[in-house]
């Protein structure tokens, strides 16, 4: 039987995973992931208000189901980690779907500004990421400019003046909750400046 390491526990490890696991060839699949929980991305970086899309997490789980993974959180592969050379010494193959964990720069002026946030770490952040416990975001500020025209736009044009009323409480942690309550941004409206994407 093969051994196959999948790093990373989001959509597209799990996907790997569940793919290996449905195959003709006899495997052991082990995931692993920094994090202590899988889901990755649709875990920690989907809003809290969409609920459809975080119900993916259903399909991501079936592997989990018949329990023909393992799944080992809290691993870190790499740099400061588990080297991946001690890895391959166990395994017959390692699949790397890590995605990527940092916003990317617009080189626009100001973006490096106290209050500036990329929505990825934003997201992160009210979304209850461990990485991103310590982010104090602005929310003394009257409103928000948004800039971009994806998804995470048209999160904050609506939830802003809402939050956290229109997000599902068990969604959101309740250190992000307090801190919309007491926020006077809570009540505020908000703009949106629309950027073409490149």
């Amino acid at each position: 039987m093969y051994r196959v390491a999948v790093v990373g526990a989001g959509p597209s490890g799990l996907y790997a995973a569940a793919a290996l696991l449905t195959s003709d060839v006899p495997v052991s699949v082990e995931v692993l992931d920094r994090l202590p929980a899988p889901y990755g991305l649709v875990r920690y970086g989907v809003a809290p208000d969409h609920v459809k899309m975080k119900s993916v997490i259903r399909v991501l789980q079936r592997p989990f189901d018949p329990a023909e993974l393992e799944f080992l959180g809290g691993v870190h592969v790499g740099e400061d980690g588990l080297p991946l050379d001690v890895l391959r010494e166990h395994v017959h193959a390692v699949i790397h779907a890590t995605g990527s964990s940092v916003d990317r720069a617009l080189g626009v002026p100001g973006e490096d500004l106290v209050g500036s946030l990329g929505s990825g770490a934003l997201v992160s952040w009210y979304s209850g990421h461990p990485d991103f416990a310590d982010l104090a975001p602005p929310l003394d500020r009257p409103g928000v400019a948004v800039v971009g025209a994806g998804t995470s736009r048209s999160t904050w044009r609506g939830c802003w003046p809402a939050a956290p009323t229109r997000w599902p409480s068990p969604t959101c942690p309740s250190r992000c909750s307090r801190r919309w309550g007491t926020a006077r941004c809570a009540t505020s409206t908000s703009s949106c400046v629309a950027a073409p994407s490149t």
